[in-house]
């Protein structure tokens, strides 16, 4: 049990028996994919695992798996989806630079005027938070919140 978020993780504790690579990079890409497509309390879980991101059955078995699959990565690059609608398994990710990776970020809808005014009515109806106001529309919760203040998408 991590006392940092209450989630167990049953292969961290085996981790550094098993292979001893806990400490990489490797090894600390796919701890971050499990959580991203896991951990219900993890920061961004609603971007991954709360939009259906899962991780193939391969890769959930062990580490080794994944490893066997990735390998190490090359200096200044992380773990990158191809397709960013589609499960993290060996023919969908690669390591990538973070430029390439900023442009093989999933596209959201444009903000509108139109959509700028739902977000202001779904804020007045308590239909969640700014951050899952702004996570249905792929805005930041500040930007939510600039709406709602009028100092970001308003008509004048």
């Amino acid at each position: 049990m991590n006392c940092r978020d209450g989630i167990s993780r049953p292969w961290l504790p085996l981790a550094n028996r098993q292979h001893g690579m806990w400490h990489t990079k490797v090894y600390k890409a796919f701890y971050s994919m499990r959580d991203r497509c896991l951990n219900p309390n993890y920061h961004a879980f609603n971007r991954y695992g709360g939009r259906g991101i899962s991780i193939c059955p391969r890769w959930l078995e062990s580490f080794e798996n994944f490893f066997a699959d990735m390998g190490h990565p090359p200096v200044g690059l992380t773990l990158e989806r191809i397709n960013n609608d589609g499960d993290y398994c060996p023919e969908n990710c690669k390591w990538a630079g973070r430029e390439e990776q900023a442009a093989n970020k999933r596209l959201t809808q444009k903000l509108t005027m139109e959509r700028a005014t739902e977000i202001r009515a779904l804020v007045a109806h308590h239909a969640g938070s700014y951050k899952d106001i702004g996570g249905r529309f792929g805005v930041s919760a500040a930007l939510v919140c600039l709406i709602v203040k009028g100092k970001a998408w308003t008509s004048q």
